[in-house]
């Protein structure tokens, strides 16, 4: 008698076994998560249109700079949703690899999904601290690590990618190691710098989400949602380490939250970035005219319509090349004491005497015009005696200038 085959399958064998069943759940299951999935990538293009559009027609801040953030959430979406679902379900060029040229280009893709999860990350970070108010030294910081941290960690994966054989890299140790790094790299440190902002906050008196400032409000919101991203990766990576150190059995049952937990988590960063932000910057303000910048937005746009000269047109149907009015240049009104020789040669002595006051053309003043021009042609001729120590005139009713010597008179 021929010994059984391991091919020998006896009915008996199969009996309790309900594998179309289970395979029909895990398909639903699967479908259940791509149109998850499908929806966050859906949800981050939608999202980046609409903030787009809202920043541009509002006229504040950059929109370019708004689309580049909203780029870098699109493309990782984009590469972890086709890597994860389409690929593994339907195409397989990435997941069976016959040929050296198909594993190269799989190792490639996972360099650039690598890359573009880590700028994502890092760079949400500089966002937060963008619509904050962060600038100078610290922010350009942000910008720097948001390159350098995914570049650094996506090369150390394609070199460990490149030396480690297919078994070895399979390895529940090699599994093990590269998620914690990962971990480490993309949820630990954004996850600490997230909360050293909050806590310096907390510091400054934050009591709530909503601000004065809608951009301060959108960083608030998008810092809170980023938060929990992390949280839930935590979550997912932790029974990830439980199910690779237990039995072939958990791992499968375990399989499904960690699966259902990564979806999740992209689903919480699309709500984070754009739509965290679109909505912190349409959530009506509060105390909006306490707020210095809103209010320096306020008076820059009065003041651009203020400041326009406007022209006179001068002979519009002749010229019309707007020309500016020649209008010559006002001067203070003429003081009403003017200086006359004949009354006093010393103009500042007059004006502290008569500041504030206005001479009139009347009778008075022509009588003491009338005697004193008496009094100098009497001096003049010599019929007046007089004494020669007061010969000397005053100085507010001499004839002559007060810088001239003075003369003395001889009878």
């Amino acid at each position: 008698m021929a010994v059984n085959s391991p091919l020998d399958v006896k009915l008996e064998d199969l009996e309790g076994l309900e594998l179309e069943y289970e395979e029909i759940d895990v398909d639903g299951e699967e479908l259940g998560r791509f149109v998850l999935r499908t929806f966050a990538v859906l949800l981050v293009l939608a999202g980046s249109a609409v903030l787009v559009f809202t920043v541009y027609r509002r006229g504040r801040g950059s929109w370019t700079e708004v689309l580049g953030f909203c780029s870098v959430q699109i493309i990782w979406q984009v590469l972890a949703w086709y890597a994860k679902h389409v690929d593994a379900n339907w195409v397989h060029s990435l997941t069976e690899c016959p040929t050296v040229d198909c594993d190269y280009r799989r190792k490639i893709y996972l360099f650039i999904e690598n890359l573009f999860h880590g700028i994502a990350v890092y760079s949400g970070i500089a966002l937060v601290g963008r619509l904050e108010g962060l600038v100078g030294a610290v922010l350009w910081m942000l910008g720097i690590m948001s390159a350098a941290a995914p570049l650094l960690y996506a090369v150390i994966m394609l070199l460990l990618d490149l030396t480690l054989s297919t078994e070895k890299r399979a390895e529940h140790i090699t599994l093990i190691g590269v998620a914690i790094a990962r971990t480490v790299w993309f949820n630990l440190i954004p996850a600490g710098l997230l909360l050293c902002w909050f806590m310096g906050q907390c510091l400054n008196g934050f009591m709530r989400l909503r601000s004065s400032s809608s951009r301060e409000t959108a960083s608030r919101l998008i810092a809170a949602l980023l938060i929990l991203f992390h949280i839930i990766h935590f979550t997912e990576i932790i029974i990830y380490v439980v199910a690779k150190n237990s039995s072939l059995d958990a791992q499968i049952e375990l399989s499904s939250p960690i699966a259902w937990l990564l979806d999740v988590g992209h689903l919480i960063a699309a709500l984070a970035i754009p739509w965290a932000w679109f909505l912190g910057l349409m959530l009506p303000k509060p105390d909006s005219n306490s707020d210095p910048t809103e209010m320096n937005l306020k008076l820059a746009k009065q003041n651009k319509n203020r400041n326009i000269i406007k022209y006179k047109l001068e002979n519009r149907y002749m010229h019309p090349i707007p020309r500016k009015e020649k209008t010559n240049v006002e001067t203070p009104p003429t003081t009403p004491m003017k200086f006359k020789p004949e009354i006093t040669s010393s103009p500042s002595v007059t004006s502290q005497e008569t500041s504030g006051t206005v001479l009139y053309n009347t009778d008075a003043n022509l009588d003491k015009k009338s005697k004193r021009s008496s009094y100098v042609e009497a001096v003049s001729s010599g019929s007046l005696h007089l004494d020669p120590v007061s010969a000397a005139p005053t100085k507010s009713k001499s004839a002559d200038p007060l810088w001239l010597p003075a003369k003395s008179l001889q009878v």
